[in-house]
């Protein structure tokens, strides 16, 4: 089923820099819905004018439903094939929803809360207690390629009684395959020779890292993860194995066990029953 969202108003994400622009990796149509006091958030993928859209919001389901399943704290994203309005032309294409999960808590980016703070980074993280998160985060992004983690894609919240925590793992489109579009058929050969175990380097990343190596130094405690044999594939893939091509699902799996089985040979991450 198509839900038409043409009567939402959507806008371009900002780049680093904080200037709206089309051709930012980080930069998305986004728009949000409030319906008796619950905020929606939903996002595209990137615009690539020639072809449509790209795959950014079906990984972030993905990724959203590969951390459920693995037990690290993520925001829940869901698949919506929906029709949107973009500056009078309509699309028809998949978007990724979520609900507001700052609700109660004020929230500061990452980067802003360290500037604020005026110590560093491992002082802050030492003070509030981040590093679990951290080290969460490090590992999820690892094992999923993903290479956006710049200091606004980490917030901190805080609840009235002046507690600081770190917000669960959001914003995660740029992981997998991005930005390889698997509406453009010349990238095939691509996906299929993708080095899934490669170490790619990182910009801006929130904690200072230059590649996925260099940010595994990083992780203090292995991370609990559940028994990687009982991941459950076929719900990770539900509904999305209509939509993105076998040659990219094949990939992305074995990219996933791949990473997964380097983390447990050098002992980042510790498998239990989840």
């Amino acid at each position: 089923m198509i839900k038409d969202l043409t009567g939402l108003s959507w806008s371009m994400g900002r780049d680093f820099n904080g200037n709206f622009t089309q051709t930012s990796l980080g930069a998305y149509y986004k728009t949000t819905k409030i319906v008796d006091n619950v905020k929606t958030y939903y996002k595209a993928s990137r615009l690539i004018y020639s072809m449509g859209f790209g795959d950014e919001s079906i990984y972030e389901v993905i990724y959203s439903r590969l951390m459920k399943e693995l037990g690290i704290n993520c925001v829940d994203y869901k698949l919506l094939h929906a029709k949107i309005d973009i500056k009078g032309t309509i699309y028809q294409t998949y978007i990724c929803e979520s609900q507001d999960f700052a609700k109660g808590y004020s929230r500061r980016t990452f980067e802003k809360f360290i500037e604020a703070e005026k110590m560093s980074i491992s002082e802050v993280v030492k003070k509030y207690g981040f590093q679990k998160m951290i080290d969460q985060i490090i590992i999820a992004d690892f094992i999923t390629l993903s290479f956006d983690r710049h200091g606004a894609n980490v917030e901190v919240l805080a609840d009235t009684a002046g507690n600081y925590f770190l917000a669960p793992l959001f914003d995660n489109g740029n992981s997998f395959f991005s930005p390889y579009p698997s509406c453009d058929v010349n990238q095939l050969p691509t996906i299929r020779e993708y080095d899934v175990i490669q170490n790619k380097r990182l910009g801006n990343h929130f904690m200072g890292a230059e590649d996925m190596l260099d940010s595994l130094k990083l992780v203090k405690n292995k991370v609990i993860v559940k028994e990687l044999a009982s991941i459950d594939f076929k719900s990770i893939f539900e509904g999305i194995d209509e939509i993105l091509p076998k040659e990219y699902l094949e990939k992305i799996h074995q990219m996933i066990t791949m990473r997964l089985s380097y983390l447990k040979e050098v002992g980042l991450i510790e498998e239990q029953r989840i």
